[in-house]
């Protein structure tokens, strides 16, 4: 109790990062202690999660924070003798007062004890009790039979995962109330869900789509999922490689759909080898034959390096690289360079 008063809740993000901040921003406002920095209304706050729901990347604009007026400090006043009314002013206005005060209690008590007597003499009011109705299935006789205790239904068919078609899932009063009608003639209105069971649709085919819009497309049908990664070199990382169950089948709200989701290529490291002093055809062969990839080869004069032959290599022989994604580039010999002939 002494937290609820005194310290301040943690911030949801510190314990989870993963929440988007402008959910953070409406669990903080409507956990504020100041009630009028709280939303203020239930709509209000409805909208502000409809906003977070179609966006989760939006954030909120802080309300600015409320600044004391600062107080303005009086000059000392010297003090003023006040000058007391006289008894003879004040004793009219003492025995009006007195007299509209009587008035009114004698009001008062007349039409108190009038609707007093009235309720007693033609009280018709009737009470009913409003019975449990959930998990019963929605029949004609139930109707017949709450209608003879005073009870009308305003019936609605939702999908739900819990009940089975045609019972009734939930109740607007609920069991056990009791309810007082004016009379005999009139009836309590409840307003119940029927239920239509669970919603069936066909899977759709998401291969090559986002995973995670996925994700949140099935959860909002009342989907559950599950992901499972796999290297694919032909499905770009984090995109869905296939499902299952397999698209197009049938499924009901409640039920599971693994995504397969692509973790890309699978990069194999090695050490580099060594193509210096070869012929440039043959360093070629030994990296392809190595999975390395010939980046660019460019050629300058060398003395010591005969022509034709690689000079050096971009990566180190004996370096550990990236097979099949890091390029090597290769500088090869023009041998030596032409002298200018002595005239």
């Amino acid at each position: 109790a002494m937290m609820q008063v005194n310290s301040q809740p943690q911030r949801p993000r510190k314990i989870d990062p993963k929440i988007p901040q402008g959910v953070e921003q409406i669990i903080m406002r409507a956990m504020n202690k100041a009630p009028e920095e709280r939303f203020r209304s239930a709509k209000s706050m409805l909208r502000a999660c409809e906003i977070i729901r179609r966006d989760k990347s939006v954030v909120f604009e802080e309300p600015k924070p409320r600044t004391a007026v600062p107080e303005v400090k009086k000059a000392p006043e010297e003090p003023r003798k006040i000058a007391r009314p006289s008894p003879r002013t004040l004793f009219p206005i003492i025995l009006g007062v007195t007299t509209a005060f009587l008035i009114v209690m004698i009001i008062a008590g007349v039409i108190l004890l009038t609707s007093l007597l009235h309720m007693t003499s033609e009280d018709n009011t009737v009470q009913v009790p409003i019975p449990d109705l959930i998990n019963q299935p929605l029949t004609d006789e139930l109707r017949a039979s709450l209608e003879s205790d005073h009870i009308l239904l305003e019936v609605r068919e939702v999908n739900n995962d819990i009940y089975p078609a045609g019972v009734i899932a939930s109740q607007d009063p609920e069991g056990g109330q009791i309810r007082k009608i004016p009379s005999k003639d009139q009836f309590v209105t409840m307003q119940i869900d029927v239920s239509l069971g669970k919603n069936s649709f066909a899977l759709p085919d998401y291969k090559g789509q986002d995973y995670r819009n996925v994700q949140i497309s099935l959860e909002e049908k009342g989907v559950h999922t599950e992901i499972q990664e796999q290297f694919d070199s032909s499905v770009v990382n984090g995109f869905i490689i296939s499902t299952s169950p397999e698209a197009n089948t049938t499924i009901q709200t409640g039920d599971t759909v693994t995504l397969i989701v692509s973790k890309g290529a699978e990069t194999s490291f090695a050490k580099m080898i060594d193509v210096r002093g070869m012929d440039q055809a043959e360093a070629k062969r030994k990296l392809l034959s190595a999975n390395c990839v010939v980046g660019t080869i460019t050629k300058e004069f060398s003395d010591s390096v005969p022509e034709g032959r690689v000079i050096s290599q971009s990566i180190e022989p004996g370096a550990q690289t990236a097979q099949k994604s890091t390029a090597v580039n290769l500088v090869v010999s023009l041998g030596p360079a032409a002298t200018p002939a002595v005239g």
